[in-house]
């Protein structure tokens, strides 16, 4: 088992909501409502940096959100401002059953 917790990420000018794992391994492709993940990297002082398709080296998370993204030529988007909110209540433990299917 493992957490989900709400978060905002802000590109260029579109702030996006949606949920945020640090887990790597077993996550699972998607969350009911939350359709499209995709992957942060963090940049060399470990605060997100970008959202991509997928990331292999300085993996920071996975965000899932409801709508899907479109991205540049470079494949990424910068991330402006990555923030969680105050309210405890928006952490969902996600079972070894969701984790699986």
């Amino acid at each position: 088992m493992y957490e989900t917790i709400g978060m905002t990420v802000s590109f260029f000018n579109r702030d996006v909501i949606g949920k945020f794992t640090d887990v790597r391994e077993h996550a699972p492709e998607a969350l009911p409502g939350y359709p499209h993940r995709y992957a942060i990297r963090h940049g060399d002082d470990g605060e997100p940096a970008t959202v991509e398709p997928y990331v292999f080296v300085n993996f920071f998370g996975y965000v899932y959100l409801k709508e899907p993204l479109t991205f540049p030529p470079g494949l990424c988007l910068d991330i402006k401002e990555f923030w969680y909110p105050d309210d405890a209540s928006v952490y969902e433990e996600v079972s070894d059953e969701r984790r699986s299917s």
